[in-house]
């Protein structure tokens, strides 16, 4: 999937450093993401032949905390995400 980069950031889950792969998306219920390490990164070939079908790789989910809020970057606690789980 040629389209992930590391440009979005990172989150820490379990004193592991996870790369967001791609821009969060809007799920309806709050906003979603998929993330690696740079371990897992390396272990699928580099970014260009990450699959996410076969290779492991986080799930990063944040709760809207400002509904209301006009701008989508206030939504949530970027920082702070609701659950990051490994698939």
């Amino acid at each position: 999937m040629s389209d992930l980069r590391k440009e979005y950031g990172t989150v820490e889950s379990d004193g592991k450093k996870i790369h967001i792969l791609q821009n969060p998306y809007f799920t309806g219920d709050g906003y979603r993401s998929v993330g690696m390490t740079d371990e897992q990164i390396e272990e699928a070939g580099g970014l260009d032949e990450i699959n996410l079908v076969v290779d492991h790789h986080y799930t990063i989910m944040w709760d809207i905390i400002k509904p209301d809020c006009e701008d989508e970057s206030e939504a949530c606690d970027w920082d702070n995400p609701a659950g990051v789980t490994l698939v």
